[in-house]
């Protein structure tokens, strides 16, 4: 084989393996993200109590 021919074979191997090791890293960010969302979705479950409600803003129209 010639020596070109294996050492493009070689950076084509090394490649797929980089990308595949973003595609894991995307998604254990990706779940690192989620994770705090699902706990907040089981807080709600609770009573409700420990919770602050958040205040409506009024909106100010022209008074005329």
């Amino acid at each position: 084989m010639l020596p070109w021919l294996d050492q493009l074979f070689d950076a084509w191997d090394e490649r797929r393996r980089q990308r595949e090791r973003e595609a894991a890293e995307r998604e254990a960010l990706e779940a690192a993200v989620q994770e705090p969302d699902e706990t907040i979705v089981d807080d709600e479950s609770d009573d409700g109590d420990d919770h602050k409600k958040k205040k409506k803003k009024k909106k100010h129209g022209d008074k005329a």
